[in-house]
């Protein structure tokens, strides 16, 4: 028999008979493909190949070539047209000319007709509102632009361009005139009374209502008063901005705002904290005392960094009231100094204190010890380090002939045969890998003495790069993995 494990095309050995219908399920497992015992082939998504003959007429409800699913009345139409003619019930056909010379009676576009030029042998016939002079001008008329007096659309007294804006000899309003970008490249000036300079600049010759609002910004570059201002209230929404010194009744040096539920006063900062003209805040010489602190002053500093202590460095205990103060001696082994270890490198004989659990003794355990412990099959200890134990590879040239536990890779390109190992133990593992072994050759995997391989006496490897495996489940019987 001949097993196909690699990557590739496969190869099969001798034919392949199928009784009944042979089916293609896609990965999810659901049929996509059935080819039948009476020779009907049959595809959820159609039959697809490079190319498709037919020795006699194909039949069928449609024609589908992609999405395009052409019935039989669809495919008349493209039957005995004439390119550049058009025909009732046809498909129109340009000619050489890329032209419908004939034929066509009329054409109706709901949306409009887009052309570089337009030409007629009689009328060209449009609504009244064309006809009755209602659009005119010598300017363009295009399809994104729009210009009126003048000899072209540069020349137009009136502009409209791509973009909508709009360029106007002059404007007249009989009602308001808004929008969100309005310019005008002179003055405007309403009622005699105000004037608006086309910089931006607005003279009023009296301000007179009840109340002034907008949802923008009221400012001057400066203002003169040579009276009074009463205001009752002042009010903005969003905020009022001073471009020069807000001042306020009392502005002595090294005062604040502080709102008294009323309105807000200029006061003397007093007490722990002092405030200097410029700003900054000073605590004052004995403000704190131990009553201020928080429990967690202490207790909340950050641990030290391994390797930042040395002997001559203390440190602060508490024993439930009183901080009691220990040098750094006195947590190392045996009064000894402690001392910085570079980090993941340690030998076997190194030692660590382990918590024995409910006997409440501290244990120590060599590194070794321990590692060794904690390794199970598959793994290897050493220094402290874990690590996979690595399977060796073993080349098998042509002058080998027996297979070893764990990897095999053939490299020749002729026929070879190769025998399993003859002496194996249960649980052992043979693998066997081969390259390009070249037409028509093969590699030949036997069984030594009484064993059997899957109920067989051998296998053969006939593909490209084929691969495969073996375990010895039970005395005298291999099974292919």
């Amino acid at each position: 028999m001949a097993y196909k494990f690699q990557v590739g095309s496969a190869i099969l050995s001798g034919s392949l008979t199928q009784e009944g219908n042979v089916e293609i399920q896609n990965d999810a497992g659901g049929v996509v493909g059935i080819f039948d015992n009476t020779g009907v082939l049959s595809a959820s998504a159609g039959a697809t190949a490079a190319s498709f003959s037919a020795d006699g007429a194909l039949t069928g409800g449609s024609l589908v070539v992609g999405a395009a699913d052409m019935s039989e009345a669809d495919l008349e139409k493209l039957d005995g047209i004439t390119n550049g003619t058009g025909a009732a019930n046809k498909a129109l056909v340009l000619n050489a000319n890329s032209v419908i010379a004939s034929g066509l009676v009329g054409l109706t576009a709901s949306s409009g007709i887009k052309a570089g030029e337009l030409q007629a042998t009689g009328h060209v016939t449009a609504p009244a509102f064309i006809a009755t002079n209602l659009i005119s001008g010598s300017g363009d008329l295009l399809a994104n632009r729009l210009g009126i007096g003048g000899a072209n659309y540069a020349a137009a007294l009136a502009q409209i361009n791509e973009d909508g804006g709009g360029t106007f000899a002059s404007v007249t309003s009989l009602g308001n005139v808004s929008g969100s970008n309005f310019q005008i490249a002179g003055n405007v000036v309403v009622a005699n009374t105000t004037r608006i300079s086309s910089a931006g600049a607005a003279t009023f010759t009296s301000i007179a209502g009840t109340s002034i609002s907008g949802s923008g910004v009221l400012s001057a570059a400066g203002a003169k008063i040579s009276g009074s201002v009463l205001a009752v209230s002042l009010e903005s929404e969003a905020g009022v901005t001073v471009g020069s010194l807000f001042k306020m009744p009392d502005n002595t040096s090294a005062k604040i705002l502080v709102a008294d539920g009323t309105s807000f006063q200029e006061v003397a900062m007093s007490g722990d904290i002092a405030i200097a003209s410029g700003g900054a805040t000073t605590i004052q010489a004995s403000a704190v005392e131990s009553g201020m602190l928080n429990a967690n002053v202490i207790s909340g500093q950050t641990e030290l960094a391994q390797g930042s202590l040395d002997a001559a460095d203390e440190f602060l205990i508490s024993d439930g009231g009183v901080l009691k103060r220990f040098g750094v001696d006195s947590l190392a082994k045996d009064s000894g100094a402690l001392t910085t270890e570079a980090a993941a490198v340690v030998a076997d004989d190194y030692l660590l204190f382990l918590d024995g659990g409910a006997t409440g003794e501290t244990k120590k355990e060599s590194i070794a010890d321990l590692v060794s412990s904690i390794a199970g099959a598959g793994l290897a200890a050493a220094d402290g380090v874990l690590s996979t134990q690595a399977g060796a590879v073993t080349q098998v040239v042509e002058a080998t002939t027996a297979l070893v536990e764990g990897y095999n890779y053939y490299t020749g390109s002729a026929n070879k045969s190769l025998t399993l190992p003859a002496s194996p133990s249960v649980g052992d593992v043979v693998y066997l890998k081969a390259q390009t072994l070249g037409a028509g050759n093969a590699v030949t995997v036997a069984r030594a003495g009484s064993h059997t391989i899957d109920g067989n006496t051998s296998v053969l490897l006939e593909s490209n790069f084929g691969a495969i495996g073996f375990v010895y489940l039970v005395a005298n019987n291999w099974a292919i993995i």
